[in-house]
């Protein structure tokens, strides 16, 4: 019935919430995306309902607390989360409270989407972004041991360059090495670990600040967590 939008249009993921509504013949509704009393408020009292609404982790968490367990308006069909990586607590919290979360992935390069995972899916891999959209092929590249490998996609939606790099417009075809890292289950579901620069090598073991992040993150007491390296003559 329409879609809320909470993240703003210098970004492909605002961007991506205007070309579906288009898609779907749908009213776009502006939100507020920085105050969650304001976002929670809309998402209850807009007319007609909103069904879909998309947002990125750091928001999801506010307008849980703010709505303290309250069920979410009975309207809404599908709540998208990405623009980062997911802590697997948070879905499992949202999908406890009722809220019918979507973990996805995407990027700029690729016009937004590329994999999805359905809300009665997450249940049992909150962690996971999901499989590949219609039309898209997903490929790992340079995995290690543990099967974590850069994420390489392609895509009839590919960007044609950066500006000021080419003269000449990429091939539609050729595929895009995001910079981003993750593995695949045996469905083919994806789970992002970290980016490819965020890489901390501590005495030959890869450590992806991410998930140490998402760990520290999940404690009750800690607000926000980063995680960076520090030079050390013996494990590097």
């Amino acid at each position: 019935t329409g879609w809320a939008m909470p993240l703003g249009l210098g970004h492909v993921a605002g961007l991506g919430i205007v070309w579906r509504a288009i898609r779907g013949r749908v009213p776009v509704r502006v939100l507020p995306g920085r105050d969650p009393l304001l976002l929670l408020a809309a998402l209850h009292g807009t007319s007609p309902a909103v069904s879909h609404v998309s947002l990125v982790p750091a928001q999801l968490v506010r307008v849980l607390d703010e709505a303290r367990g309250t069920p979410p308006p009975a309207a809404l069909r599908a709540v998208l989360l990405g623009g980062g990586p997911i802590p697997p607590d948070l879905v499992t919290r949202a999908l406890r409270a009722g809220w019918p979360v979507v973990p996805t992935y995407g990027l700029s390069e690729t016009a937004s989407g590329v994999t999805a995972l359905t809300s009665e899916e997450a249940w049992d891999r909150p962690g996971s972004a999901g499989v590949p959209l219609p039309g898209v092929r997903l490929t790992l590249a340079d995995q290690d041991d543990a099967g974590v490998g850069e994420i390489v996609i392609e895509s009839a939606s590919r960007f044609s360059g950066y500006l000021g790099e080419d003269a000449d417009p990429a091939p539609a075809g050729l595929p895009v090495r995001t910079g981003d890292l993750g593995r695949l289950d045996r469905q083919g579901r994806l789970t992002v670990v970290d980016r490819r620069v965020d890489r901390i090598v501590r005495g030959g073991e890869n450590v992806s600040p991410a998930e140490v992040e998402a760990v520290l993150a999940s404690h009750p007491a800690i607000a926000d967590a980063c995680v960076v390296g520090i030079p050390d003559a013996v494990m590097g």
